[in-house]
């Protein structure tokens, strides 16, 4: 092992001690968070959401990890270019690293924020003449804001934008056809959640 990477993984074992110690001093360190279904009445019970969690924790006290896993489901016909889609579920998975612009460093999950989120979704499209399953693995940028109420209680939003693969495949009675093409993912998560 030369110099330059024992020196790299010596400044990495650093920044993590100097984490750890920091989530030890902290009063809060976890945040659940419910989704709020978004989009208008007749969106809400055409488009069922049956989960919509996210977990926070910091790491230090103005830099946090988060996972978020969502499940929708649709059972409302709905016309596409592709065709009248039947039946629809997604099941979507998003990672993410946030830090906080605040100036106060104990106003902990609080404030504006910026980030890099990835992206895993996978999708499954029931048609009348065929069916299509397709997943993306992208990454990208948000951006979001986030009010604490009462040190406990935690409402906000996180618009993201990510770019990545999406490998799709189609079966029908005739054929089955496969593709691969690059796509560009807008999120909005609006959200709930309680702080510990």
């Amino acid at each position: 092992m030369n110099r330059k990477s024992i020196f790299l993984l010596a400044i990495g074992i650093l920044l993590m001690s100097k984490s750890y110690a920091q989530i030890d001093s902290l009063p809060v360190r976890n945040n659940i968070k419910l989704k709020i279904p978004t989009g208008g009445y007749k969106h809400f019970f055409s488009e069922f959401t049956l989960v919509g969690l996210q977990y926070e924790r910091l790491l230090t006290s103005k830099n946090s990890i988060s996972l978020s896993a969502h499940f929708s489901n649709s059972a409302k016909d709905r016309t596409t270019v592709e065709g009248t889609i039947q039946h629809y579920k997604q099941v979507m998975l998003l990672p993410q690293w946030r830090h906080y612009l605040r100036k106060n460093k104990q106003n902990y999950f609080n404030g504006f924020y910026v980030g890099f989120s990835t992206a895993y979704m996978r999708d499954y499209i029931y048609r009348i003449d065929n069916t299509e399953k397709r997943h993306l693995i992208g990454a990208g940028a948000l951006i979001g804001y986030q009010q604490v109420i009462k040190k406990k209680l935690s409402i906000g939003f996180t618009p993201s934008l990510h770019y990545g693969a999406n490998f799709s495949t189609t079966n029908s009675t005739v054929r089955q056809e496969r593709k691969t093409e690059g796509s560009l993912i807008y999120l909005l998560d609006f959200h709930i959640g309680y702080i510990f």
